[in-house]
């Protein structure tokens, strides 16, 4: 489409060049903000290694909140028996 022949108000220019940027902020910037999936297969990792292990947690987390584990008689959950669905009546 040429433009060369169209005559456009000072509203629409100011609209044509605001989509213009926001067209291009939106396909030419950096992507920011998104964890990568390798970082976050490496927080869940850590993660577990801490719940399976206290005694292994980075010193910059000892602070936050600590989830409790298992109670001492509950079935651990690799040694749990299945949970079956309720039988259907049709």
């Amino acid at each position: 489409m040429s433009t060369g022949t169209l005559s456009l108000s000072p509203q629409e220019a100011i609209a044509r060049d605001r989509i213009v940027e926001r067209v291009a902020s939106r396909h030419h910037a950096p992507k920011v903000g998104r964890i990568r999936r390798h970082v976050r297969a490496a927080l869940l990792l850590r993660s577990l290694a801490e719940r399976l292990d206290p005694s292994v947690q980075s010193p910059h987390r000892a602070d936050l909140h600590v989830v409790p584990g298992p109670h001492a008689g509950s079935p651990r959950p690799w040694t749990a028996a299945p949970r079956r669905a309720p039988h259907r009546h049709s």
